[in-house]
C-alpha cells in the first residue's frame, strides 16, 4: 500500500509541474452562494476531461470535505469556469482525473492555491449572482457550456490569458508598412539603373559596330556606298558626253515610189 500511495505522490507532483494553472481571484474575495470565476490556463499535456472539486480545508485534523464537483470536457483552450461555494472558510480546488491504480483513486493533477470564501454579509442570494454576472462580464468572448452534474458555465478563454488582439495588427501594419517602402526603394534604384544603362546604350553600341564590323569589310574589299555612287555618277557623264548620231528620217512610200521610178 505504501508504495502504491508514494507512486501517486509523484504522480501528483510531476502533473502539478507540467500540467494546468487553476488561478482563483482574491479581489473581490468568493462569496457563499455566489458564482465565481475560475481560470483555467490550458497546457499542451493536459488531459481533455477531468473532473474539478472544491475542498474544504479543515483545521483539524481528518479528511477535508468535497463541496462541489464539476465535470470538465473538451478542454483544448484556457478556460474559466464558474463555482458556487456552498461552505465558508479555507478552500482549495483540484482536478482530478482517473487512473487505473490497484487503489482504483482518481489521481490529482493539479490544485490551486488555498484561499478563503466569505459568508455574504447581506445573505442575499441575488446579491450574489449579480455579483457573479459582474464577474463574468470581464471575460471577453465567452462560450458557454452546460454539464448535467453542476449548474455552473463554462465559458472561453479570458483576456488576462491572452494578449490583447490589437498589438498583433499594430505589428503587422507596421511590417506591412516597413515592408512596402523598403520594395519601392529597391524598385526605384533599379528603374534608376536601368535608364542610366539605356542612355548610354546607343554610343556603346555603335562604337562596337565600327569595331567590329569595319576591320571585316576591309578584308572583303567591298567598297563604301560613297565610293559606289561616285563611279556610278561618272558613268552617267560619260555617257552624256558622247554626241547622238545623226537624224535620219525614215522614208516615206512617195518618196520611195520616186526614187524607185
Amino acid at each position: 500500500m505504501i508504495p502504491v500511495l508514494l507512486f501517486q505522490l509523484l504522480c501528483s507532483y510531476i502533473l502539478q509541474v507540467l500540467s494546468l494553472v487553476i488561478t482563483v481571484p482574491t479581489q473581490p474575495h468568493p462569496l457563499v452562494n455566489a458564482n465565481s470565476s475560475i481560470l483555467l490556463a490550458w497546457e499542451e499535456d493536459d488531459p481533455l476531461y477531468f473532473t474539478i472539486a472544491v475542498h474544504r480545508n479543515l483545521s483539524s485534523p481528518g479528511p477535508n470535505v468535497t463541496s462541489v464537483m464539476q465535470y470538465v470536457e473538451n478542454f483544448t483552450t484556457t478556460r474559466n469556469i464558474f463555482l458556487v461555494f456552498p461552505l465558508a472558510g479555507s478552500t482549495s480546488i483540484e482536478a482530478q482525473t482517473p487512473r487505473l491504480t490497484p487503489a482504483n483513486v482518481n489521481v490529482t493533477f493539479a490544485q490551486s492555491e488555498p484561499f478563503q470564501v466569505y459568508e455574504d454579509p447581506t445573505g442575499d442570494i441575488s446579491t450574489s449572482s449579480a455579483r457573479g454576472a459582474d464577474l463574468s462580464s470581464q471575460v471577453s468572448s465567452p462560450t458557454v457550456s452546460s454539464t448535467a452534474t453542476s449548474t455552473s458555465t463554462v465559458s472561453a478563454s479570458a483576456t488576462s490569458a491572452t494578449p490583447p488582439e490589437h498589438e498583433h495588427y499594430t505589428a503587422i501594419i507596421v511590417g506591412v508598412v516597413c515592408g512596402a517602402f523598403l520594395l519601392a526603394l529597391i524598385t526605384a534604384i533599379f528603374l534608376i539603373r536601368r535608364c542610366r544603362k539605356r542612355r548610354a546604350l546607343p554610343t556603346n553600341l555603335e562604337n562596337n559596330r565600327q569595331d567590329i564590323i569595319w576591320p571585316y569589310l576591309k578584308r572583303l574589299n567591298i567598297p563604301s556606298l560613297r565610293d559606289f555612287f561616285h563611279d556610278e555618277r561618272e558613268h552617267t557623264n560619260h555617257h552624256f558626253d558622247v554626241p547622238p548620231p545623226p537624224y535620219s528620217p525614215l522614208p516615206t512610200s512617195e518618196k520611195f515610189f520616186s526614187l524607185a521610178g
